[in-house]
């Protein structure tokens, strides 16, 4: 089995069952056996490790799905506001009359006006005001 499999694997949102668990673990053991063939202790990585030494088998058997856990969401939304602040603030520049701006009033009113189009409540509105 290939490493992309067994991560595809963890990547489901279904819970394991503890025969599901033991089954990765094999394939993690075969995989795990023919990467130290073919590389050596040099291509043992933190991740590789945490497979072939049965952690991630634990926190599956312990919690029964790693997907829930993921963090993609939370970066893909810190990847997007430093888009924003970056590209489309004065990053906390003086206004005109001389005081210093706030970093975070554009941020704010920007994910206010994002807010409605992400939780689906604008499409409703805009349908309303179109279709009155």
């Amino acid at each position: 089995m290939k490493y992309h499999d067994l991560i595809d694997s963890l990547c489901c949102r279904t819970n394991f069952s503890d025969d599901n668990v033991d089954n990765f673990q094999c394939d993690v053991d075969l995989f795990f056996h023919e990467w130290l063939k073919l590389v050596g202790m040099k291509g043992l990585t933190n991740y590789i490790f945490m497979l072939g030494s049965g952690h991630v088998s634990f926190y599956l058997h312990k919690w029964r799905n790693l997907y829930k856990y993921s963090q993609q969401g939370w970066e893909t939304l810190n990847s997007m506001l430093n888009s924003f602040f970056f590209s489309h603030t004065q990053h906390g520049g003086y206004k005109s009359g001389g005081g210093p701006t706030s970093k975070v009033d554009p941020i704010t009113l920007w994910l206010q006006r994002l807010l409605p189009f992400c939780t689906g409540e604008a499409d409703e509105f805009l349908y309303a005001l179109t279709f009155r």
